[in-house]
């Protein structure tokens, strides 16, 4: 059939033509940007999938951050304590020295200078070891027994001393925004909540009538999900000694439900060594025999408490880098996951761009054909 009003040929060359054209033009855009989904509209579930599992690699890359982070704050902490023992070391000789009966009482007071002034060193150790503000390490009277945190979720805070002759106790803070809080102790499998509404003490009464009391909440502040400047104090059977000073938490770390915290006890010289009876390291003193060997007896016993210290520190650190390699590879996976739906795979489009890309120039040939049909009319008139 010869038609002069519309020519077919023409109309549906112009058509796939355009069919063509969008897919080469979609081909050179996947090929230019690397990407499969440019638009919600080249894959709607697709893009919904991608874009959450993009929140949770971001998240995840800011959590192994966080740890990362984490391990400087431990392994700052950890080099205080390397240096707190190397001044035990050698405190441990001067009294051993002192001990020493063939010594006379000026040789004892020439020891006990360094003594005293290694002693100093302890506590100048103490005050001086700190991480982005925090000190680690106790330090001063304002610092001790209470704590910082750099927190994620739930602070699980374990604290020393006795109850009942036995047991720690765990302090569960969580937090649900602005100023309120649920604090839960828990000391030997009894749990006891309440709610934290603002300032005043806060008093936990045990099933045998004895008290814990958290203190100074007049400073304290909520902060991502951390209570940061509370004092632990109670009566003389629920926190003894240079244990009560295990308020300074370390760092909080994980995701979902992995919630845990560290604890740094006060490493000054009125702290260690002390066994409960009120003496410690800083009363002790080298200048007669009596005293070196008492002497002996509380540096050793400090030696073991930095030890427990460092092997806890050391420990978390090597906690934190197996998280750390658990996240990367989620990351890792995430990352090829969300690759597989979000990447184009080049070697097929640039097989589209070329395929389409011919298609695209036999239409146009068959256009400029079927645009001289109409001209076979005019032949015919002409032969009449």
């Amino acid at each position: 059939m010869m038609s002069v009003h519309n020519n077919m040929s023409f109309l549906k060359a112009n058509r796939n033509f355009g069919m063509h054209q969008t897919k080469l033009q979609k081909a050179m855009e996947r090929l230019s940007s690397g990407s499969r989904i440019n638009s919600a509209a080249d894959d709607p579930a697709g893009l919904g999938v991608s874009e959450k599992m993009r929140a949770q690699i971001r998240g995840l890359n800011k959590e192994i951050e966080n740890c990362q982070r984490s391990i400087s704050m431990l392994q700052t902490a950890e080099g205080g304590l390397n240096e707190t023992h190397n001044i035990l070391g050698r405190m441990k000789e001067l009294a051993a020295m002192a001990s020493d009966g063939t010594l006379t009482d000026e040789d004892r007071e020439l020891a006990n200078i360094e003594y005293q002034a290694l002693m100093k060193e302890l506590d100048h150790i103490a005050g001086t070891t700190t991480f982005n503000g925090f000190k680690l390490l106790g330090g001063d009277e304002a610092n001790q027994g209470k704590f910082g945190a750099m927190q994620l979720g739930i602070l699980e805070e374990s604290f020393g001393g006795s109850y009942a002759g036995d047991g720690d106790g765990k302090l569960v803070i969580s937090s649900d925004g602005g100023d309120s809080a649920t604090l839960a102790l828990e000391i030997n499998g009894e749990r006891i909540s309440t709610r934290l509404e603002g300032r005043g003490d806060v008093v936990f009464t045990l099933q045998d009538g004895s008290d814990i009391i958290l203190t100074g909440l007049d400073g304290a502040k909520l902060r991502s999900g951390s209570l940061v400047g509370l004092d632990f104090s109670g009566n003389s059977s629920v926190l003894e000694g240079a244990a009560a000073t295990l308020q300074r938490t370390g760092i909080g770390v994980g995701e979902g439900t992995d919630e845990w915290s560290l604890s740094v006890a006060d490493v000054r010289a009125s702290n260690l060594g002390n066994t409960g009876s009120g003496s410690s390291l800083a009363d002790t003193d080298i200048l007669t025999q009596e005293g070196a060997r008492r002497a002996n007896e509380l540096v050793d016993l400090a030696s073991k408490q930095v030890s427990a210290m460092r092997a806890g520190l050391g420990a978390s650190i090597r906690r934190l880098e197996h998280t750390i390699n658990r996240m990367q590879q989620m990351e890792l996976n995430l990352t090829d996951a969300e690759s597989r739906i979000r990447d184009a795979d080049m070697a097929k489009e640039m097989m589209e761009y070329t395929k389409y890309s011919i298609l695209s120039q036999a239409a146009q040939s068959m256009m400029a054909h079927a645009i001289q049909e109409p001209n076979q009319v005019i032949a015919l008139i002409n032969s009449l």
